[in-house]
């Protein structure tokens, strides 16, 4: 199967449902059948977007691409989550019934307190990570109000692009990372 489904409520789903719920038409003794022998086959994250794709979930995720001058913002996470202590972009996960932008606007007001104003699409990944699998869309942004405080990150800095390799990021960052530094030169 090389289509990715939509989930919209937060708990198993087994085929024949997540088939009915995109419109598709299956015959439900082979679904019902591939649900029995693949009970885990649909998992939602918790309070975020999922899909099947090659048998994988895949949780959306948003970050923001904010610039001061020529330094963009940095995050570093909480010791106590996973990946702890290490820097990425601020944002989060994408929540049942929220547009990628309207999702970033809320995690940049939770975790910042501030109002952001989403640009276009810098750049989308996926990185497997072994508890989860992520499809993280980085959007330019600016900050429309307020100055940014640390509700949630253990550290916020603005850096250079060349000053990135003195921070250890996570590993879905990286390939964000090198196109920021090919395009800032």
């Amino acid at each position: 199967m090389d289509m990715a489904l939509g989930c919209s409520t937060n708990s198993m789903l087994h085929l024949p449902a997540i088939a009915h719920e995109c419109g598709v038409e299956l015959n439900l003794d082979i679904a019902n059948e591939i649900s029995a022998k693949t009970p885990n086959l649909c998992h939602l994250a918790p309070a975020g977007r999922t899909y099947i794709c090659n048998m994988k979930t895949i949780t959306e995720v948003v970050a923001a691409l904010i610039w001061r001058g020529d330094k963009f913002m940095i995050c570093q996470r909480p010791a106590h989550k996973a990946r702890g202590l290490l820097w990425e972009f601020v944002g989060g996960k994408v929540e049942h019934g929220e547009t990628k932008e309207q999702a970033l606007i809320r995690e940049c007001q939770e975790e910042l307190a501030v109002t952001l104003s989403v640009g276009d699409v810098f750049m989308d990944v996926v990185h497997e990570y072994p508890d989860l699998t992520v499809h993280l869309t980085l959007f330019n942004a600016t900050i429309a109000a307020g100055e940014p405080q640390k509700l949630e990150h253990n550290d916020i800095r603005w850096i250079t692009p060349s000053e990135i390799s003195n921070y250890d990021f996570c590993p879905a960052d990286e390939e964000i990372l090198a196109k920021i530094c090919e395009v800032y030169k």
